[in-house]
């Protein structure tokens, strides 16, 4: 595997942004946009014009970043764009199913497919039902800027297209920490591209995790460029789900579970009931390293697998982080090649009762890497295979409702308990983001 270097590496003017490294935005709004009949010619003018101005390659993306490591110096607006099946045949583009060799792409996710355990696409939030062509991303730190920007620009697609908006919002902690709506630390186990953040974690010995990955794990040829080892022009598959978190009933359900688990224990004892269902302290510390939330700069602490829990002793097996990603479990084997690039944010406002978060990862195959992860880990109940006999159980946060059974930490003895699904799809669809120079010639390309 060899670390990209960004400063030097040729693939980064043509690659669109936040696919190896996030945009760092606070604030992110997605356009979703179904073009009118028969306003193609006009629709990819516009989206050509706007991809030259506007959408920011992964080389101004680490020259943003570097910019403000320096000086603070704020990187602006971002900008990326992404395309469905559908509207590559907008514009023209009758061959797609002999480009993208992805079944799941092809199909889309209104396809039903029962493995995902998706609701029916009439359960959809309506914005999610249309038939989507191309979803722009928009993110800044400035909340009212990116909202002008927003409005200027559905303003003129209103010309041609139908818009549905999606507005994601950084969640923080009183550490100033990422974090999502259930309060738990986020983002902490994304694969690493780079070779100066892969130098830093590799600084930390021993290596019980490694998180580097090559870029074949989330790029793959852009199918419509001529890519050379000179002037290399990639893409990369999106996963697009807004999932809705029932905050209330999460922190109710830790409430009793702690109480019936630790019944004279203080409320820190309990603390680790949370733990238990996401694998994770609220701060981070992973719950298979501690009974407490004790681990040092837990915030950022990655660096562990499961080899001294193979009973689920100390994080269950259904745990969620568990089941996302078993970091070389039971069986010894390396998942990284199922890995994705996790880039999503949370969506509403702490304490309301609408709020969860838009998913959002990148990967080089649908199939082997998100619907993996969801199907073969996620959704099934006896994943892994070589856990002990009723010792698993569907992801508990994604999953559906079923009894699990919660150790009693570091020994053998458990006690279960049934528990309600946490969080609900609401739409979703699946992508490509092209290369750069696909976009910015759109309008010459056939």
């Amino acid at each position: 595997m060899k670390p990209v270097d960004p400063s030097t590496n040729i693939l980064m003017k043509n690659l669109q942004g936040n696919i190896l490294k996030g945009h760092g935005r606070d604030n992110s709004n997605q356009l979703f946009i179904e073009f009118l009949p028969d306003k193609d010619r006009e629709a990819k003018a516009w989206l050509a014009d706007f991809s030259k101005k506007q959408v920011t390659s992964a080389q101004v993306q680490y020259e943003q970043i570097m910019a403000y490591r320096l000086s603070g110096e704020d990187g602006g607006v971002f900008a990326s764009v992404f395309f469905t099946k559908k509207g590559y045949k907008t514009f023209g583009y009758d061959n797609v199913c002999e480009k993208f060799k992805s079944r799941s792409f092809l199909n889309g996710l209104k396809v039903p497919d029962q493995r995902l355990n998706d609701p029916p696409v009439n359960e959809w939030e309506e914005g999610f039902r249309m038939e989507i062509d191309v979803m722009i991303l928009l993110a800044a730190n400035d909340f009212e800027l990116l909202e002008q920007i927003t409005a200027s620009k559905v303003k003129e697609l209103m010309a041609f297209a139908k818009v549905h908006i999606e507005r994601g919002r950084k969640l923080t902690n009183h550490d100033n920490q990422n974090i999502e709506h259930f309060g738990y630390v986020d983002g902490i186990s994304n694969p690493i591209f780079f070779k100066d953040e892969i130098d830093a974690y590799q600084q930390n010995k021993p290596i019980n995790y490694d998180p580097s990955a090559d870029t074949n794990l989330v790029l793959v040829r852009d199918p419509y460029m001529n890519s050379s080892m000179e002037e290399p022009c990639m893409g990369s598959f999106l996963v697009y789900r807004k999932l809705h978190q029932d905050v209330k009933g999460f922190k109710l359900a830790e409430k009793e579970l702690g109480e019936k688990l630790f019944p004279n224990s203080s409320a820190h004892v309990r603390e680790i009931v949370g733990a238990y269902i996401i694998g994770r302290f609220e701060n981070g510390s992973p719950v298979t390293e501690s009974q407490y939330d004790d681990v040092p700069d837990a915030h950022l602490y990655n660096n562990f697998n499961y080899k001294n829990d193979t009973g689920g002793q100390k994080c269950p097996y259904f745990a969620h982080i568990r089941k996302m990603n078993p970091r070389e479990d039971l069986d010894g084997t390396d998942h990284k090649s199922h890995v994705m690039a996790r880039r999503g944010m949370p969506y509403g406002k702490e304490g309301e009762v609408d709020v969860g978060l838009l998913f959002m990862s990148f990967q080089a195959d649908i199939e082997n890497q998100f619907e993996h992860i969801q199907i073969n880990w996620a959704n099934d109940s006896l994943s892994p295979k070589q856990a002990p006999a009723n010792a698993t159980g569907v992801d508990i946060i994604i999953g559906q409702p079923v009894k699990y059974r919660f150790p009693e930490y570091g020994t053998s003895n458990s006690k279960q308990f049934a528990l309600q699904q946490f969080v609900t799809f609401k739409g979703g669809e699946y992508f490509f983001a092209p290369s750069i120079p696909f976009l910015t010639y759109l309008n010459t390309i056939v």
